[in-house]
């Protein structure tokens, strides 16, 4: 495991810590760095690290088969592992990444966070610090408390975007966290 100091004073937002092996190789592991307080900013903008890890065709065991729900009779995806493509998600080139460049060139104040904070939030506290709550990218895979939780913000008034379709589509369980 390596450890990363993060500054405080960093701003919420995705980040990538490179990573060089001795030999040269390089690669990148992402992160969602949330608020150090919810509601910082009005908006915040909800990236689908579940949905990254279900896509993750990563072979961690050498067996030949991708270690993703999405590889032949699997049913599980850990989530703690590092990402194909030098550590680059699946998909996010396409769904997430042209969002964020847009909004980071139009300067938008906004918090940024992770399934972790959803699944550790409620509708209440949710609806207490945002207004709009922005899905940009493939954010298929939920859990129940999750999926509570943004109801819960929607149904106190709280606004959804999604920037992509699939959104909330299948139920996951986490387990062994």
């Amino acid at each position: 495991m390596i450890r990363l100091p993060l500054d405080p004073r960093w701003r919420s937002g995705l980040y990538y810590a490179k990573v060089t092996a001795p030999v040269g190789r390089v690669g990148y592991a992402p992160f969602v760095l949330a608020p150090q307080r919810l509601g910082e900013h009005r908006i915040a903008v909800v990236l689908p690290t579940l949905s990254w890890q279900a896509y993750n065709f990563r072979d961690d065991d050498g067996n030949g088969t991708a270690d993703t729900w999405y590889a032949w009779k699997i049913d599980t995806a850990r989530l703690h592992r590092p990402f194909e493509n030098r550590g680059v998600p699946g998909h996010y080139r396409h769904y997430d990444e042209p969002f964020l460049r847009w909004l980071d060139r139009n300067h938008y104040p906004v918090d940024f966070l992770s399934d972790a904070e959803l699944r550790s939030s409620s509708g209440r506290v949710l609806a207490r610090a945002y207004e709009l709550l922005v899905f940009p990218g493939h954010h298929e895979y939920v859990t129940e408390h999750e999926y509570a939780a943004v109801a819960g913000f929607r149904d106190r008034g709280g606004n959804l975007i999604f920037l992509s379709g699939n959104n909330f589509f299948r139920k996951v369980a986490i387990s062994g966290t």
